[in-house]
């Protein structure tokens, strides 16, 4: 498990995923139960009640939830990436999906290649 911090700009960019917009949606198709489940578990500590003022949350996260919440942050910078050109508002989402990113691979001791 690991404390990791989720600003609201990620938890407002989560909201337009289909783990969110479809509860019954499977992460991995049901191909990986245990990713499906903590993919349903991070959602509802995203999404829980005790949000601070700035509308951020501390979430104690398992490993897979952890891998889950990586491999959404990752694909948000990459869209934001292709699109910064045209809107200057992503970079504040490539910002926060590397910031996100990064607590991940501190709090779990992963390695990432550059």
């Amino acid at each position: 498990m690991a404390k990791i911090r989720i600003s609201k700009a990620v938890q407002d960019e989560m909201e337009g995923t289909s783990i969110v917009q479809q509860p019954g949606e499977l992460y991995t198709g049901g191909h990986n139960p245990a990713l499906d489940a903590a993919a349903r578990s991070l959602v509802d500590k995203i999404y829980a009640p005790s949000a601070r003022k700035d509308g951020s949350v501390t979430a104690d996260l398992t490993f897979d939830e952890g891998d889950v919440l990586y491999d959404y942050m990752s694909t948000w910078e990459i869209g934001a990436q292709d699109n910064v050109r045209d809107d200057p508002a992503c970079l504040g989402q490539i910002v926060a999906a590397r910031a996100v990113m990064k607590a991940l691979v501190a709090a779990f001791g992963w390695e990432v290649a550059n």
